[in-house]
């Protein structure tokens, strides 16, 4: 079976789910090559959801976090939107829905080709292939029920304090490493990475206070 874009075209997902990093930046990659799959310049959201399925938290969540640190929010607003989805994503991992949703208005976002080039660089491919050859599941019952939706509250104020940081040049990096490391984290199933993403959020949320409140 194939999913349906928002372009009414099967998306040509792989013959299984994204099984390692390299794997799923692959799959990313090729929505930025594959002309059938959304508008000429641009995918949306749902060709991204497409892809990586509506039951992943962890694949989607490092999705977010590469694309927050990538090249590619140089753009104005894109720093904002990729927080917008990552709460959005994150609350119902808080909440332990099975089944990710997201409204029609997300769903609809439409990021240029070019972003995803810069996103899935050759650089980022090199660094997954050697990520995967050194992680492995550690402290598993840390991406589990209960864990897993403390980590899914913990992201949602990585999304927020993202905010306030936006006012501040390269400052949305920080929250937006937290999100990619906590994302690899349960795509992995690796508690220390886990636990390493809950010291970097504690940093963003200290950074945004920081931003936001008057000296």
């Amino acid at each position: 079976m194939c999913a349906e874009t928002t372009s009414g075209v099967c998306a040509p997902r792989l013959a299984c789910r994204p099984h390692s990093f390299s794997h799923l930046v692959e799959s990313i990659a090729v929505l930025a090559e594959d002309a059938s799959i959304g508008e000429p310049t641009s995918v949306s959201v749902a060709d991204i959801m497409a892809v990586i399925g509506r039951r992943s938290y962890g694949p989607l969540l490092l999705v977010l976090g590469l694309f927050s640190i990538s090249p590619a929010t140089i753009l104005p607003g894109m720093t904002s939107a990729a927080a917008l989805v990552t709460l959005a994503v994150s609350l119902q991992l808080a909440f332990g829905s099975s089944h990710l949703w997201l409204p029609g208005m997300l769903l609809r976002l439409r990021i240029a080709r070019s972003s995803i080039k810069a996103a899935t660089s050759d650089g980022l491919r090199k660094w997954a292939r050697r990520l995967d050859r050194v992680l492995q599941p550690r402290l598993v019952f840390l991406s589990e029920t209960p864990f897993a939706n403390a980590a899914g509250l913990l992201c949602a104020l990585a999304a927020i304090a993202t905010f306030p940081l936006s006012l501040i040049p390269l400052a949305p990096l920080i929250p937006g490493l937290a999100i990619t490391v906590l994302g690899l984290g349960l795509f992995a199933r690796d508690g220390f990475l886990l636990i390493l993403s809950g010291v970097l959020i504690v940093a963003a949320i200290g950074a945004a206070l920081a931003a936001a409140l008057p000296v």
